[in-house]
């Protein structure tokens, strides 16, 4: 039972003490606003309305399957390049750009969301935040921007905030299952899911020293893919072939690069790949979108 100096802290904070029977709706949604408010001033968000827009029709088509529901789900992108998403209490998911371009289809964004979505639903960090007593409302705030940004805290702590925010096993493996369920309910992939996170595997396979933050707080296991092909095998979905990248998605990947790079190496890239495919008009076309991100408009009219 909390008492004393911790107790004045929470009521000071606008935190009504935990009931016994854990953390309250109201709880998680006064978290998630002022985490919210938190972000907007300390997170490199990429206020672009199509990015935004993309994550975002993802997202509502898997949260149109749950039904009513306590949360509004809003979704954001976060100008880092590294491989991240993390959902906080209160319906807020944030998707760092170095992910959606490092995805190969709109079902691997979808399964990446459908899990975050159902870390949400499930209550998995309010449960977590209980379990551990991590109860000080402005501690659990600081952890939870350094798990979405690590450059919001100082190095090495920064690395300890998002192990303390690690997933329990059992909580990943749940999403997992849930997540599967709802993309399966909006219309995409399951398998995306799965391809996803064989990308994350490979890469801590390939260098564990330098994991991506995906990582530290959603920790991956070959036990934990197997077990995900023995449900997704249930539905005989192997022998329908993968949905290629989309436009949209392509659109995306470009949009967040030309925002967060030089636009100058963005165009020579997507020029080196349209030389090599003259024929290929789809390539033509994003050059085309490259030169005019970058105000290139004659070339980009051409």
């Amino acid at each position: 039972m909390l008492r004393g100096k911790a107790c004045l802290l929470l009521c000071w904070l606008g935190l009504q003490l935990p009931a016994a029977h854990g953390v309250s709706i109201s709880e998680e949604k006064t978290l998630g606003r002022k985490f919210d408010l938190q972000a907007r001033s300390k997170l490199p968000l990429l206020n672009d309305i199509e990015l935004t827009s993309y994550v975002n029709r993802i997202g509502q088509k898997i949260v149109a399957g749950l039904g009513e529901q306590p949360f509004t789900y809003r979704f954001y992108v976060v100008r880092d390049g590294r491989v991240n998403a993390f959902a906080v209490p209160g319906g807020y998911i944030y998707v760092n750009g170095g992910l959606l371009t490092r995805a190969a289809s709109d079902d691997e964004i979808a399964g990446v969301l459908g899990h975050e979505v159902a870390h949400v639903h499930a209550h998995h960090l309010a449960r977590q935040q209980e379990a551990t007593q991590i109860l000080n409302y402005a501690t659990f705030l600081g952890m939870l921007l350094s798990a979405v940004q690590p450059a919001v805290g100082a190095g090495a702590a920064a690395l300890q905030t998002a192990t303390q925010l690690e997933y329990r096993r059992e909580f990943e493996q749940e999403a997992d299952y849930l997540g599967t369920r709802y993309m399966r309910q909006a219309g995409y992939d399951p398998r995306g899911m799965l391809d996803f996170l064989r990308k994350m595997l490979d890469d801590q396979h390939g260098s564990p020293a330098t994991a991506t933050p995906y990582l530290l707080s959603h920790p991956l296991t070959d036990k934990r893919l197997t077990n995900l092909e023995g449900v997704l095998r249930t539905h005989q979905a192997d022998g329908v072939p993968r949905r290629p990248r989309s436009l949209d998605l392509e659109r995306v990947q470009l949009l967040v690069r030309i925002r967060s790079v030089p636009a100058q190496e963005v165009v020579a890239d997507y020029r080196r790949m349209a030389e090599a495919a003259p024929e290929n008009a789809w390539l033509q076309y994003l050059l085309g979108v490259a030169y005019f991100e970058a105000g290139l408009f004659d070339s980009a009219l051409a």
